[in-house]
């Protein structure tokens, strides 16, 4: 490879089954070769020089690119979750979907896009080495997706997650040259070197496609509770009916009984996933072909992904953009009004910001959310909860229970007497009592008869159906 790269160092491995490569990586040396090593090295576009026998392999610049396919399956027996290399993070992954292709003559059209394709490589392989730099507001929103990382990667628990997040920025910025490049070329044009905005937008959506790929494929590998729940959720929709906790123990094994089975049916319920069914003999599960984000309390602690940015940036955007329109602001008294109302209401949300932020009791919090409303006080908890301050993390660990309290109208706390929601009780009414109260979950002590072994369920705030 490194005899190749001296005449060219763009080069494309295309692989129609991609563990191929992997498979063969060291089968000369007993497995212990250092091909897995120099792979790793030359995603940073370097190949070392190496001196074998006399001879000298010239290292250098080299642009290495691998495209193949695998299925989910495979991929897990060569990258477990655990990914020790940082390999896996270097993937770009895309999911086929599952869609019927049927051949139509009638409809059947020809189209040739080689000569489309050649003509772009061509232009792009006969541009001058440039060097690029992103706009001022290209830059801002590449910081906050680098920041945003780096929050992500703190709170993820599996080293998988940690190395996407770690290499995600990296990627981002190279997407948005080649988004910037492609376009350019496309319009018949020479790259600008300055970036616009619009490409790092386009990489960011191709950044949030590229998580939810692998968070998908790591459920496939793992066999944690949701990954059990996902498949479950598998198994109804290809059953188009509703399913039993009895098929959910001896059909598909990922239940060890019937009362974690229903628990299942309630946690898929809750997040939208289907409904459940209950007859006087059981409780049944009714899977939705998309999912249907339920209006609960949790609602109003979520962010989309066209989240607003930071407050106190856009106070300073606010400021900035009165600045620039002063001079050619006339005495039109529509362009004062709006100034006007926008920076009354990022006053107002600075002002939510600092109260939730210092905020000591539900009380306290339930007089602010009747003051600023539901959706300002979610915004500032999902601010909260993504800091990378662990003061503030603690802070929205404490919203998001006071939350669930106020709409409860109770206090959550050890030794309470509750009651849950149907999760494999034959009664609703059976008393629970507060073991331990955490940051998104509970503990709870089932009361029983004397001489009788107590039983203890972890269970979320959404499973609470009434506090005593």
């Amino acid at each position: 490879m490194r005899e190749l790269a001296q005449n060219n160092p763009k080069l494309l491995r295309c692989f129609d089954e991609l563990a191929k490569e992997q498979r063969s990586q060291g089968q000369y040396k007993g497995g212990k070769g250092g091909e897995a090593q120099l792979l790793l090295e030359s995603y940073d576009g370097l190949m070392d020089t190496v001196v074998r026998r006399g001879k000298i392999y010239p290292g250098g610049v080299v642009n290495q690119c691998l495209l193949g396919g695998i299925q989910p399956e495979v991929l897990s027996e060569i990258i477990s979750s655990s990914d020790p290399t940082g390999l896996f993070a270097r993937y770009n992954i895309a999911s086929l979907p599952n869609a019927s292709h049927y051949w139509d003559d009638d409809n059947e059209v020809a189209i040739d896009i080689t000569p489309l394709l050649v003509n772009l490589y061509e232009s792009i392989d006969s541009l001058p080495e440039m060097t690029f730099r992103l706009s001022p507001d290209a830059y801002q929103l590449f910081k906050s997706c680098h920041n945003h990382c780096e929050s992500q990667k703190q709170r993820a628990d599996k080293p998988a997650m940690i190395y996407q997040y770690g290499k995600m920025p990296g990627k981002i910025l190279r997407w948005t040259m080649l988004y910037h490049i492609l376009w350019s070329v496309s319009q018949g044009q020479s790259p600008s070197e300055i970036v616009e905005k619009k490409f790092v937008q386009i990489a960011k959506e191709r950044a949030l496609y590229q998580i939810s790929q692998v968070k998908a494929l790591l459920s496939i590998m793992d066999d944690s509770g949701l990954s059990k729940m996902f498949q479950l959720y598998q198994y109804a929709l290809r059953k188009c009916k509703a399913i039993t906790p009895r098929d959910a123990v001896y059909k598909t094994r990922k239940c060890k009984n019937r009362g974690e089975a229903i628990e299942f049916f309630r946690r898929l319920e809750e997040m939208g996933y289907g409904q459940t069914v209950t007859t006087s003999k059981t409780i049944k599960f009714e899977a939705f072909p998309e999912r249907v984000v339920p209006a609960t309390v949790t609602e109003e602690l979520e962010f989309s992904n066209n989240s607003p940015e930071p407050i106190v940036q856009k106070a300073s955007e606010v400021k900035i953009q009165e600045a620039e329109d002063s001079s050619n602001t006339t005495s039109n008294p529509t362009v004062q009004q709006t100034l006007e109302v926008t920076e009354t209401s990022v006053t107002e949300e600075l002002g939510v910001f600092e109260k939730v932020k210092n905020c000591q009791s539900r009380e306290e919090l339930a007089e602010i959310r009747s003051e600023y409303g539901t959706p300002n006080v979610g915004r500032v908890y999902q601010m909260l909860a993504n800091s990378s301050a662990p003061d503030e993390v603690r802070q929205s660990q404490k919203i998001k229970l006071w939350l669930w309290e106020i709409s409860l109208g109770g206090e959550l706390k050890i030794g309470k007497s509750i009651s849950l929601k149907a999760m494999g009780d034959v009664s609703q009414n059976t008393c629970w009592y507060i073991k331990s109260v955490e940051s998104d979950c509970l503990w709870v002590e089932k009361s029983v008869r004397k001489g009788e072994q107590p039983e203890v369920r972890r269970v979320q705030f959404g499973d609470v159906r009434k506090i005593h």
